[in-house]
């Protein structure tokens, strides 16, 4: 596979897809100064693929090199028509660089862009929102996020849903609202369905309902 990636940049250096191919090559083969190379080749080719600049990045994190990241990164900024999902996989690589901030700009600008084209963001996009706004102490716009995690029945019906109505209730706590926390709480308990297996659940979901089971048992003690 190498050399006919190789062979096939030889043949058409100049054609994007041969010089991505090639580069997922060379960081297979852990050559990612070759990679990060090609993947700037291309991006002078097609200076409008956000996701180049993307992987670019990524390998210039892995390498250590976090200004080259940045600077790669903030150029998504002045690209039209950026991906949701590309604009996701940026917040992912600005929150490996500890960049929390630009993590949550990119986070609310995919959201806008799903938003543009009438498609509902999923849970997990409203949630990693509100825990960056939680960090950086916006608890209102946080707690909205959370809402709109739970905004449809079926998402606020399934398992995956508990981590969000947890946050939602301390959120609702730390405002001073402890009434809705503690309906918050006993929504997230109904979310649990009577035929789960406990003993099935991750250690991650068993630590959650022990979190929600205390929280509510405290809610209803200062009630």
């Amino acid at each position: 596979a190498q050399a006919a990636s190789e062979y096939a940049l030889q043949l058409a250096p100049d054609r994007v897809e041969n010089l991505v191919w090639f580069a997922g090559m060379m960081v297979a083969l852990n050559e990612r100064s070759r990679a990060a190379d090609a993947y700037e080749c291309a991006i002078e080719l097609d200076p409008f693929q956000a996701d180049l600049r993307i992987r670019l990045a990524q390998l210039q994190v892995g390498a250590g090199n976090m200004a080259a990241a940045n600077a790669c990164l903030a150029a998504l900024s002045d690209l039209p028509d950026v991906s949701s999902t590309d604009l996701r996989q940026a917040a992912h690589t600005y929150l490996r660089m500890e960049n929390p901030v630009a993590a949550l700009a990119c986070l609310e600008r995919s959201i806008a862009v799903d938003v543009g084209h009438q498609v509902q963001p999923g849970m997990d996009v409203w949630f990693e929102t509100a825990r960056l706004h939680e960090q950086a102490n916006h608890l209102e716009t946080a707690l909205e996020m959370t809402q709109q995690a739970l905004s449809t029945p079926v998402d606020a019906a399934r398992l995956e849903s508990l981590p969000v109505y947890l946050m939602q209730a301390d959120l609702l706590a730390r405002l001073g609202r402890s009434q809705a926390a503690l309906a918050a709480l006993e929504k997230s308990l109904l979310a649990v369905p009577a035929d789960v297996n406990l003993v099935a659940l991750d250690a991650g979901m068993k630590q959650t309902l022990s979190q929600i089971h205390q929280a509510f048992t405290q809610r209803l003690l200062e009630s």
